[in-house]
């Protein structure tokens, strides 16, 4: 019973986040420097909208890679990713990219539109003693008023239905 009542809580905690207008988001950003290559692997904890995400250099846009029925594609070109280029996970959370001819010291960033309201992204820094930067991080993305007003009714509602089968589950 200690168990369901904790994971009630964790359960009812996420979703006032929700209600509030929140969406967690987490973000995994990390390059692997070697030579004239950095191998970047930024991963999501949610689905990007129309599974796309965008890497960019010194906050120069370098290049946009997108999963589309099942494939990997470079959208500055259209034409799919090779293995040595571009990779992307088949549950479109998980992008590779290979940047060739890096200077000794930049930022790289890793972006993504998480849905209308909310773009995700994390940035890392490259210096000559660092060769493998990474970071974890959780956004929080916020609805506008114009997308609360849209989803208010649907999350009242969850959080509703939750918050009385707790009540009934406990009582």
């Amino acid at each position: 019973m200690t168990q369901f009542i904790e994971w009630s809580v964790i359960i009812f905690s996420s979703l006032i986040i929700y209600a509030r207008g929140q969406i967690p988001v987490s973000v995994t950003f990390e390059g692997r420097k070697s030579g004239n290559t950095v191998i970047f692997n930024c991963s999501f904890g949610l689905v990007p909208q129309a599974t796309s995400i965008q890497f960019l250099v010194n906050s120069i846009p370098s290049t946009n890679i997108r999963l589309y029925q099942g494939k990997c594609y470079l959208t500055h070109t259209g034409g799919p990713c090779n293995a040595n280029q571009c990779q992307c996970s088949h549950d479109g959370k998980r992008y590779y990219w290979t940047y060739d001819e890096p200077e000794d010291k930049f930022t790289a960033t890793c972006k993504a539109k998480i849905n209308r309201y909310c773009t995700a992204g994390v940035s890392i820094q490259f210096t000559e003693f660092d060769l493998t930067p990474h970071v974890n991080k959780v956004t929080f993305c916020s609805y506008t008023n114009d997308a609360m007003h849209k989803v208010k009714g649907k999350t009242s509602t969850i959080l509703s239905s939750i918050v009385v089968l707790i009540i009934i589950m406990i009582g």
